[in-house]
């Protein structure tokens, strides 16, 4: 299936060339993935419905391909791609703009 769109790392910015971390910089597993090229998902907490099945659509396809994503995973269709996300074996990369005490659906995942 085809959702119109194409995974190039070669067009992408590394984060690492665009942000330095701050010391104090809570993290879990390898800072190495911030070294690679990531590709954000973020969603508006209303979208109409048929942007909610492309949405969908290229979660699986992103899953699919093995395509590393990073995102904060708090809105609802944010949620609903990290499940997706998380059937693949593809790196994610959660970025927790608030103490993940307050984001209970997150710290299953740590």
């Amino acid at each position: 299936m085809s959702v119109g769109w194409e995974y190039r790392p070669e067009k992408m910015t590394l984060i690492k060339d665009t942000v330095s971390l701050p010391p104090e910089t809570a993290h879990r597993g390898s800072l190495r993935l911030l070294e690679e090229p990531l590709t954000a998902l973020f969603c508006s907490v209303r979208c109409p419905g048929d942007l909610i099945l492309k949405t969908y659509d290229l979660a699986r396809a992103m899953r699919d391909a093995g395509v590393p994503v990073i995102g904060g995973f708090q809105s609802p269709m944010e949620k609903e791609c990290l499940h997706l996300l998380l059937r693949g074996s593809q790196p994610i990369t959660l970025v927790a703009g608030q103490p993940l005490r307050l984001l209970p659906h997150l710290l299953l995942l740590i």
